[in-house]
């Protein structure tokens, strides 16, 4: 797709990330502890528990990313982003699209750990 639309991987990725956000939160159940999110930082700490283990349900083989959670504060947080697929930018697009979703303002720096990008640094910032 890139070839074809002379936009680079990594903003594909993103604005991908960024729209299937609402797909994403539309799906989960209401009951569903993640649903009871009120802020950006609250839903991303449920991904981990919540979606990561439901899609592990549905695909016992899959391999969803993992969150490894390094420090939080009501302003900012820090998480590495670890994935097979390298997709740190679908991540970054879905953490934007959440954001948007509960109106906030979040500034995010990523930082690769690992030469291929299989592990990113996420540095998340309330604006």
């Amino acid at each position: 797709m890139s070839k074809k639309t002379n936009i680079d991987p990594a903003t594909l990725q993103q604005v991908f990330g960024q729209t299937v956000f609402k797909t994403l939160l539309n799906s989960i159940p209401e009951n569903a502890s993640i649903g009871s999110s009120v802020s950006t930082f609250q839903f991303i700490r449920h991904v981990e528990d919540y979606i990561h283990v439901e899609v592990k349900k549905l695909y016992s083989d899959a391999e969803p990313p993992k969150f490894h959670f390094i420090s939080e504060t009501e302003t900012d947080m820090v998480m590495d982003y670890q994935s097979a697929r390298c997709m740190s930018h679908v991540c970054l697009g879905l953490i934007e699209g959440c954001a948007e979703h509960f109106g906030e303002s979040v500034k995010v720096e990523m930082t690769p750990q690992t030469e291929d990008s299989s592990v990113v640094r996420f540095n998340l910032t309330l604006a």
